[in-house]
């Protein structure tokens, strides 16, 4: 079966609001990321709580990382 135009612009437009929530989660992660950044150099925390901070920051940019390769793919995609 032949898909109409209509179908073809509907998934489309699906594919384009995923992507745009995704890449609006990963800047969401980025900002916390900065946050986080404060906590980390903060010298009146415990070295623990800062450490802490340390582990979030990477795991948070990896993970809008892993965010913003997914938008590359869905909107790369024929």
């Amino acid at each position: 079966m032949i898909a109409s135009p209509e179908d073809y612009l509907a998934r489309a437009q699906r594919v384009y609001e995923a992507a745009d929530r995704l890449r609006g989660k990963a800047m969401k992660m980025f900002d916390a990321v900065d946050e986080l950044r404060k906590r980390q150099t903060d010298e009146s925390l415990s070295f623990e709580e800062r450490y802490r901070a340390t582990i979030l920051i990477e795991e948070a940019n990896e993970l809008a990382k892993d965010h913003l390769d997914l938008v590359d793919r869905l909107t790369r995609a024929k």
